[in-house]
């Protein structure tokens, strides 16, 4: 909703183009230091903490992307967001987290599949707004507004109930690793006295051959 209309919104603050070009290289550069600090973040504390952290962060940079009347400002807007819009990211890590192997594909298909819905209206929506008088502000406060009702929404999950399958998976997983174990073990001491049998019992034939002749 708001990357197709950062150049021009940058630009009509006074900024050349060279200036908008390192500008909107600031997110990026953000992002690629940032998203594996985060999700080793997000493994220690939990994705829950981690989740709500991203979006409220996230909802802040709108903010004040929002009421940025210069460049100074635009940039300090975007630092949050370079730092810790990674939501999506972590949505992906929740559900490997969730859904068993067997089931990971078609689950991953159909979030990938509900981004890419975003991706396709957002800037639909961003460009009818910016139309409007203020339409860049208007566009930042409504991404500022979805952040702040997908923290709700994040907050209203069942979150004890949701890492119930996790533990069953777990447990299943331990319990089939010990019975292969001990099907292992089983093998192994068959293997060990099944020649001792048997040379015993060929000793026993040969003792009764001789006893019979």
């Amino acid at each position: 909703m708001i990357i197709p209309l950062l150049s021009h919104h940058v630009k009509a603050l006074g900024a050349s183009p060279t200036m908008a070009g390192l500008v909107g290289s600031t997110y990026g550069i953000l992002q690629l230091f940032s998203s594996t600090i985060v999700g080793s973040w997000s493994d220690v504390v939990g994705r829950r903490y981690s989740m709500l952290t991203c979006l409220l962060l996230s909802a802040l940079g709108y903010g004040l992307l929002g009421m940025s009347t210069n460049i100074t400002l635009f940039v300090l807007a975007r630092i949050p967001v370079g730092l810790f819009k990674h939501s999506l990211s972590i949505c992906r890590a929740l559900l490997s987290d969730l859904v068993s192997e067997a089931e990971r594909p078609l689950v991953m298909g159909h979030f990938n599949a509900a981004s890419s819905v975003g991706f396709i209206l957002g800037p639909v929506v961003g460009g009818y707004l910016t139309e409007h008088e203020g339409g860049f502000y208007t566009s930042s406060f409504t991404c500022a507004a979805i952040f702040l009702l997908n923290t709700g929404l994040v907050w209203l999950l069942p979150w004890s109930d949701a890492l119930t399958p996790r533990t069953d998976a777990n447990s299943n997983s331990s319990a089939s690793k010990a019975s292969c174990h001990e099907n292992d073990n089983h093998f192994i001491s068959t293997s060990k006295t099944a020649p001792m049998a048997t040379a015993i019992n060929t000793l026993q034939r040969r003792r009764q051959r001789s006893r019979d002749q």
